[in-house]
């Protein structure tokens, strides 16, 4: 071990390929988290010699990340993102599985274009999440977002690990994909309750709080509390931008009947 973690150190920083040496490392290390788990506390020196020979790899990996920093190298950012898989796979080895780390990863890969390793780090994320009994809908978004990018991909066997702990979960994963491409209304977007559209409506018609309040039959002031709350969802301050952004935007177009929206 110890002889061919110097011979990857000595190919990467003599032929400085993060993109070859980052993925054989990351490897190393993930299968160093399946032993753990695999051997569980059968085994304490077992154990103890999977997590020396895995934290000697994510050291390799910590210090590649460092030097490509030092270097101002291009692939600092691949360099970061093996790096950051790295730590998250030693925490699930560990039997702490950290949904935040995998995050991260997930983020890293994706800001590189690498949707593969981006679905990867996001089913780990969700098995963390909900090893963790954490936010269960943070696990379902990895789990629908995992299953996505290895649909498009074809990369049949990490679906089938997607799926596999959505079925655990009890998650629907094509109802929930379903629902996160059903196109949402512009007025969900800003949470503009009901009443608050009606307002908006009348406001973009020009009409004062004390006209408003008169058609709503509610008082001055609380027609002017609905007014600020609107101008705050918008995030603009005055009345002549709230109608602009709703103009624009189409806010008020659901609330028209189908012959007056516009095609």
């Amino acid at each position: 071990i110890a002889l061919a973690l110097r011979r990857l150190h000595s190919d990467v920083f003599d032929a400085g390929n993060v993109s070859r040496v980052g993925p054989v490392i990351a490897l190393a290390v993930r299968a160093g988290a399946d032993l753990a788990q695999l051997v569980g506390g059968q085994s304490d020196t077992q154990s103890g010699e999977i997590r020396h020979v895995t934290s000697g790899y994510v050291a390799l990996m910590r210090e590649i990340d460092g030097e490509n920093r030092r270097r101002r190298s291009s692939t600092v950012g691949l360099a970061e993102a093996w790096f950051r898989l790295c730590e998250a796979e030693e925490a699930r080895g560990l039997g702490k599985p950290s949904s935040e780390a995998w995050s991260t990863a997930a983020r890293a890969f994706a800001s590189l274009g690498m949707p593969y390793q981006q679905a990867y780090a996001r089913w780990r994320e969700a098995e963390a999440h909900l090893a963790a009994r954490g936010h269960r809908g943070h696990a379902v978004g990895a789990l629908v977002e995992a299953h996505r990018l290895a649909t498009q991909l074809g990369a049949e066997p990490l679906r089938g690990e997607v799926e596999g702990v959505a079925r655990r979960a009890r998650v629907d994963l094509d109802r929930q994909r379903q629902a996160a491409d059903r196109p949402r209304k512009p007025d969900a977007a800003f949470g503009l309750t009901a009443r608050e559209l009606e307002v908006l409506d009348l406001l973009v018609a020009g009409l004062t709080n004390r006209e408003i309040g008169g058609r709503l039959f509610i008082s001055e002031n609380t027609a002017g509390v609905h007014v600020s709350n609107i101008l705050g969802k918008l995030g603009v301050s005055r009345r002549i931008e709230a109608a602009a952004v709703a103009h624009r935007l189409g806010l008020l177009e659901a609330r028209k009947p189908p012959e007056q929206q516009v095609s």
